[in-house]
Formats: C-alpha cells, sequence, structure tokens
C-alpha cells in the first residue's frame, strides 16, 4: 500500500512552499530573524533549509520583493551575518548577555557551534548558582546576571529575565530548558563554587524529561571532552517521586573537583549502593543527607560504610544497633582523612550501652573517647540521646599534653641545650690557633 504524503512532506518537497513559509515569518516584524528562523525550523524542521538560505529569502520579503522565483545566483551577493567570519561572530557572543546567548545558540547549528565555543565571562558568575526544574517551568539563577525563567503555556512557552519577557512561539519546552542549560553551565570553563539543583516536580513525566535531559547534557559534555566544575552541589529532591539518589546518579558522573555534597530527600527507603560505586562520590570531602519536614534523607544501617571515608559527614540512620555502631566507629578510628561526622536517627541503645559494647569508660557529659592506634590522637563520642531519639556527634581530636610530660620535655630541652654548649667550648679550645 502507498504510502500517504503528508502536508508537511509535501511541502519539504516543494521549494516554492518553503520560501512561501518564510515570507509568513516576515509578517511579525517585532521577531528577531534568529527567532523566525527558528520557529521555521521547528515546524518543518532543521534540514529543509540551512540559515544562510532562509536570510537570503527573508530579507527580500521583509523589504518587499515577492518573487519567488528568482534565481539566486542572478542576484549580487550581499554580506549577510552568517557570512562573518567565526572570530568576528565570537566576538559578539562575548558581549551578550546570558538571554541573549540562549536565544542565539538556539537559532541555528552553526551558531550553536559559536557559542559553544565562548567563555561566559561575568563578574561572580558562579559563586552561588541555583537550577530549579519541574515540568512547566525551569529557572537559572546566578548573581552575576539575575534570574532567567522558562515558562511553559500550552503550545508556546516564554524566556522571562527580571521584568522583560521574550516570548517565543511554538517551541519544545524541554529543547528549550536543555539549550539554556548547556548555553550557561556547558561554556568553557565555567566554575561553580556552589549549585543548587533544585528537582521540584512530582509527576513521573518529569523524570522521564530529566533522563533525558541527563543523556543530552552527557553527550554535549563528551563531545567536547569535559565536565562540569562545581565545588559544592546542593540537591533538593524533596518534591520528586523518586528518591534523591535515583535522580542523582546519571548528574554525579558529569561532574569533576566535588568536594561538598548536600542531598534533600523526603523518602525513607533509599540507596546509596550506586552513588557509592563512583569514583566522584569517593573523591568528595564532606557529605550532608537532610531531611524535609522530619521526613526522609535516612540511609541503612548496612549502608553508612559508604560514609566511613568522607572527611566529614552528617547522616540521618536508620535500625542502628549497638553492635553495628561499634563496628563504624572502628573503622572511623582506621581511617586516615576523617575529622568530624553527625550521626542522627532512633537509637536502640544509650551511651552507657556503647561504652559497655566496646570496653570504654564513659565520661562526663555522656562523652566516649577511642583512642587511634600509634597516634597521639582519638575520637571524641558525645551522645545527644533522648528517650531513643537523638545524635552522636564524633569527632577526630588531639590528645593534650599532661603537666607533667610537659615538665619532663622541657627538663629533656634544657640538658639537651647545656649539653651542647659544653660540646661547643670543648671543640673550640682544641682548635689548631690555640696549639
Amino acid at each position: 500500500m502507498q504510502k500517504t504524503q503528508t502536508t508537511l512532506d509535501f511541502l519539504k518537497a516543494n521549494p516554492t512552499y518553503l520560501r512561501i513559509c518564510v515570507q509568513y515569518e516576515t509578517l511579525d516584524k517585532d521577531i528577531p530573524i534568529l527567532y523566525s528562523y527558528r520557529n521555521f525550523c521547528l515546524r518543518l524542521g532543521d534540514d529543509v533549509m540551512d540559515y544562510p538560505e532562509f536570510e537570503f529569502w527573508y530579507w527580500r520579503f521583509y523589504h518587499g520583493e515577492t518573487d519567488l522565483e528568482v534565481d539566486r545566483s542572478s542576484v549580487q551577493p550581499k554580506t549577510t551575518f552568517s557570512d562573518l567570519p567565526v572570530k568576528i561572530i565570537g566576538k559578539f557572543v562575548d558581549e551578550m548577555d546570558p538571554v541573549d546567548r540562549i536565544l542565539f545558540r538556539q537559532a541555528s547549528p552553526q551558531l550553536q557551534s559559536i557559542v559553544d565555543g565562548q567563555r561566559l565571562e561575568l563578574p561572580g558568575f558562579g559563586e552561588q548558582t541555583f537550577f530549579t526544574w519541574d515540568a512547566s517551568s525551569a529557572t537559572i539563577r546566578d548573581e552575576s546576571f539575575g534570574t532567567i525563567q522558562f515558562n511553559k503555556s500550552e503550545n508556546r512557552f516564554y524566556i522571562n529575565q527580571w521584568r522583560d519577557t521574550i516570548d517565543v512561539k511554538a517551541s519544545e519546552y524541554l529543547d528549550t530548558v536543555l539549550n539554556g542549560f548547556l548555553t550557561i553551565f556547558g561554556a568553557p570553563g565555567a566554575k561553580f563554587d556552589e549549585l543548587h539543583v533544585e528537582y521540584d516536580a512530582d509527576s513521573s513525566k518529569s523524570c522521564e524529561n530529566w533522563k533525558i535531559m541527563m543523556e543530552n547534557l552527557k553527550k554535549f559534555l563528551e563531545s567536547s571532552n569535559r565536565k562540569l566544575q562545581i565545588q559544592k552541589l546542593v540537591f533538593n529532591a524533596s518534591d520528586a517521586p523518586k528518591p534523591a539518589p535515583t535522580l542523582l546518579l546519571p548528574l554525579l558522573p558529569l561532574i569533576k573537583g566535588l568536594e561538598n555534597l548536600h542531598i534533600l530527600s523526603r523518602h525513607r527507603e533509599v540507596s546509596y549502593s550506586k552513588l557509592a560505586k563512583l569514583e566522584e562520590w569517593k573523591q568528595a570531602k564532606t557529605i550532608k543527607l537532610i531531611s524535609v519536614d522530619g521526613l526522609g534523607a535516612y540511609c541503612s544501617h548496612k549502608e553508612i560504610k559508604y560514609f566511613s571515608h568522607f572527611e566529614q559527614f552528617d547522616v540521618t540512620v536508620d535500625g542502628l544497633s549497638v553492635g553495628n555502631f561499634v563496628e563504624h566507629v572502628k573503622k572511623l578510628t582506621e581511617s586516615k582523612t576523617f575529622k568530624k561526622c553527625t550521626i542522627s536517627g532512633a537509637f536502640t541503645f544509650t551511651a552507657l550501652d556503647y561504652a559497655t559494647a566496646s570496653n570504654k569508660v564513659l565520661q562526663e557529659n555522656k562523652t566516649v573517647r577511642e583512642p587511634i592506634e600509634n597516634s597521639e590522637e582519638y575520637l571524641e563520642l558525645k551522645f545527644f540521646i533522648d528517650y531513643s531519639d537523638g545524635s552522636v556527634v564524633i569527632e577526630r581530636k588531639k590528645e593534650k599534653m599532661s603537666v607533667v610530660k610537659k615538665k619532663k620535655m622541657k627538663k629533656r630541652s634544657v640538658s639537651a641545650a647545656g649539653e651542647n654548649k659544653k660540646r661547643s667550648v670543648s671543640a673550640a679550645g682544641k682548635a689548631p690557633w690555640r696549639n
């Protein structure tokens, strides 16, 4: 059976009708040509007409020319923006603010590659940046440029920066958010001291879109052999339908230089085993699991082992017994990097139970000391447990020198100084010029 040709196929196969579509784009003279070309591609496809040809016909129709069959070779060529050298266009990009870059990048593959090669240099950029995502809107906020918001409404979206609104018709919301995300976060040399990612969507569709976003981000970074440079990441998935570690899993491998990680969640049944296998997890120095409204951010007592390599961590553990805790503290005494942690949860034991199980003395203020072998350091455990709920703060400390030990060391020092002086005098008496 012969396949019926659609209206779209008919338009694509007929150059004259494609030019009529270009002519239609010139009716709204308030829309810049780059946005018109983007709309044209979204309706008909990216492969039906390249930007130079679109630009040729657009400006003819814009200035009143109506001939659809003119031979381009017979028309004296005019230098257009797309004919400029890449270096010159790159200088234009350098002067653009982030919103202009986002729209410029979206216009055509040629301009996309140019934008992707230009650094985004703004005073204070990356010191504290926020990316909020949900099913119908997304926001990028940074002190260097303010707030850029992407909003979806039926078959259109608009980008809002402060009070200025840019309305672009018939565009794909997900593609637009991805384009904006890559323009800001994928800029060459971009470094983020602190990035907050807030996943504020509660539908399964949003999870699918997030997966698509991460897959495209991965392809983009791999194509340029780069990773996102983020020192501190705050990942908030408190309103997500899936646990935070599941949503964080595709993002974490795309980051380098990560030192500090905060995870916000409401889900109790959470596993960190897959995250713990990633090099980015192993190389991070500090982590904090944060519950929202007293819910979530729990890790199983079986998974607390995944946190012992951090210098500092703050976790809430579910079902922790005194035996589990003794074993975990032992691992911390063996760690070369551990400094401090806070372990919270519903404890089934008291400070005295721990001291008894570990054969230690319970000191004042519910404190226990755990010595570190072959070291002058020890772990101090402070218990704040009241009716099973509470926390334990564990901190690495150095043994303070006793008064007696200080006097002995001082005496040795004085004795050694006197001995050195005697040797010096004796050596001087035997000098050859004294003979």
